[in-house]
């Protein structure tokens, strides 16, 4: 890498890890090449139909090809590691052998992110940084522990304490140790965060069979989801409370169902939230917090992995495009905004329909 002022970089290319058709990454692809960077993405759902991987331990090469790759994984000088999607089913394999080479190829990706950082890299974040941190019961100790407030929580199988614990603390909600959803006739079905009473609690096997978190309902104000950038952070308010599908997960909401607006947080909030990053080593992610009718303010989870361009889809005021193009191009944890505006997200979409109209 070519000499820079101290705190800074000079990123001449980027490596992102994606799937198929990620509006994010290839916005970001998009807005970087127009900076004159190179950018690149790898993604996990296209191997090993679409893409290749070839790797010499003794000389530490991890060669990746594919429709927006040929190159050396050490040849970049930041690595997004945004999602990472199961491998693809190879449908020409007979039937009992498809999910087996479709575990070994998606472990063979986990490895090769384990063990492919460069010394000159800035990885966002680091492989076994992000794995650990996926873990909700690890989040929300951490939480806890740099003076975050989280709500009162079981995780559990054991259906005794389970009704126990929803006796305890009605109302309450359960959701999923990671995301749960199904196939059905109209697409992927996810579980969002559910209200569950006694009622539901009746069948052992059921309760027993699948580990869950259950947890006291938070009375809301409203939320927020705030995104990190080193120790930058973007805050945005989500009215929640004010669309009836959204009031218990936000997310199961309708798009643009409410308002969302761009705040501002107490210091000694921000200190908490820049504690748990960099307790956690990970440089970026988002985190999602309620805020109580009291003004309390209390802790969900943090995704590392978390969506972030939704916000600007939502509202075009809030610069988030922007932001991630220049934290990937100066991915130091002192990083700052500048508040430029060269990049946004609703051109990028509608250029994308444009040339699907085209090919259509």
């Amino acid at each position: 890498m070519l000499a820079t002022p101290p705190g800074r970089f000079h990123i001449m290319s980027v490596l992102i890890f994606a799937h198929h058709n990620d509006e994010h990454a290839l916005a970001v692809r998009r807005a970087l090449m127009a900076e004159g960077r190179h950018c690149a993405i790898f993604c996990s759902d296209e191997f090993p139909v679409g893409t290749t991987v070839s790797v010499d331990p003794s000389v530490r090469e991890w060669r990746l090809d594919g429709p927006l790759i040929g190159a050396d994984v050490a040849d970049f000088d930041v690595v997004w590691n945004r999602r990472n999607k199961p491998a693809a089913l190879v449908a020409a394999l007979h039937p009992d052998d498809r999910l087996v080479a479709q575990t070994e190829s998606t472990l063979f990706l986990r490895e090769m992110r384990l063990t492919v950082a460069a010394e000159h890299q800035v990885w966002i974040n680091k492989e076994h940084r992000q794995r650990a941190l996926a873990a909700k019961p690890a989040q929300l100790a951490l939480a806890h522990s740099v003076g975050l407030t989280i709500p009162r929580t079981l995780v559990s199988n054991d259906p005794a304490r389970i009704r126990q614990f929803v006796r305890d603390t009605a109302p309450t909600i359960v959701k999923a140790l990671d995301k749960i959803g199904w196939e059905d006739e109209e697409g992927q079905v996810v579980l969002p965060t559910t209200m569950v009473t006694l009622a539901d609690c009746e069948d052992d096997v059921a309760l027993s069979a699948c580990p869950m978190i259950y947890q006291q309902r938070v009375d809301k104000a409203y939320e927020l989801r705030v995104v990190m950038f080193g120790d930058d952070l973007l805050a945005v308010r989500l009215d929640s409370q004010s669309a009836p599908d959204g009031q218990v997960d936000w997310r199961a909401a309708a798009p643009n169902s409410f308002a969302i607006a761009e705040t501002t947080l107490p210091d000694d909030l921000v200190a908490r939230l820049r504690t748990f990053c960099r307790r956690a080593d990970v440089l970026h992610g988002s985190f999602d917090l309620a805020i109580t009718p009291e003004g309390e303010a209390v802790f969900f989870e943090f995704n590392v992995q978390g969506q972030s361009l939704w916000i600007e889809n939502w509202n075009a005021d809030i610069r988030v495009l922007d932001r991630l193009v220049q934290f990937l191009l100066n991915p130091v944890r002192e990083f700052r905004f500048s508040a430029a505006a060269r990049h946004d997200f609703a051109s990028y979409l509608a250029s994308e329909q444009q040339r699907a109209t085209v090919r259509a």
